[in-house]
C-alpha cells in the first residue's frame, strides 16, 4: 500500500495527516514518521525512496538497518492506511453509516434515537431515484435491523418486514 501514497490528493493527503496523527485511530507513533517521510517526497515518490533500507535510514539516520522493523513498521503503516481508505468510504455512504448506527443503537438498546435513525433512514431510502444493487443491500439491512429491534414482538407473529427483506 505504500507505493499508492503518491495517488492520493493533496485534500486526502490533509486527511490522512489528521487520521495518521489521531491517537485513537493509529496508536503507532512510528507510522507518523513514516508518514512524514513520504509525504516529504510526495507528490514525486520514486520506487527509490520505498526501498526498505532508504526508508530506515530516512526515518532511523543513527541506527543500524533492521529487517524486521522496517517491515513490520510498513506492515503497521498498510493497515492504517487500509483503514483511512475504508473511512473516507465509509463517509460518503450515509445510508449504511446509519445503517451501522442503526446496528450500535439497537445493542446498546437506545430505543429512542434508534427509532429517531430508523424513521429518518427510511424516509432517506424511500427517496432513492436509483433502484440498484446498493440500494436493495441497503433495504435488506435496514429491514433487518428494524426485525432484530422488534423481534419480542414479532418471534411468535407474522413479520411483514420479513417478507419485504425477503
Amino acid at each position: 500500500m505504500i507505493e499508492y501514497f503518491n495517488d492520493l490528493s493533496k485534500k486526502e493527503i490533509l486527511k490522512f495527516k489528521a487520521f495518521v496523527n489521531s491517537p485513537y485511530l493509529n496508536p503507532n507513533k512510528q507510522v507518523v514518521k513514516l508518514f512524514s517521510y513520504l509525504r516529504s517526497k510526495y507528490p514525486n515518490i520514486k520506487e527509490s525512496h520505498l526501498d526498505k533500507l532508504a526508508v530506515f535510514k530516512g526515518l532511523f539516520p543513527d541506527k543500524s538497518y533492521n529487517d524486521e522493523t522496517i517491515r513490520k513498521l510498513i506492515s503497521d503503516f498498510n493497515k492504517v492506511f487500509e483503514s483511512f481508505l475504508i473511512q473516507t468510504e465509509f463517509k460518503t455512504d450515509i445510508q449504511q453509516s446509519n445503517i451501522l448506527l442503526l446496528r450500535s443503537l439497537r445493542k446498546r438498546g437506545i430505543k429512542k434515537r434508534f427509532e429517531l435513525i430508523l424513521n429518518d433512514t427510511t424516509k432517506l431510502q424511500k427517496k432513492q431515484f436509483s433502484r440498484d444493487e446498493k440500494f436493495y443491500a441497503n433495504q435488506v439491512n435496514l429491514e433487518h435491523e428494524y426485525y432484530l429491534y422488534n423481534f419480542e414482538k414479532f418471534k411468535f407473529t407474522y413479520a411483514k418486514c420479513l417478507q419485504n427483506k425477503s
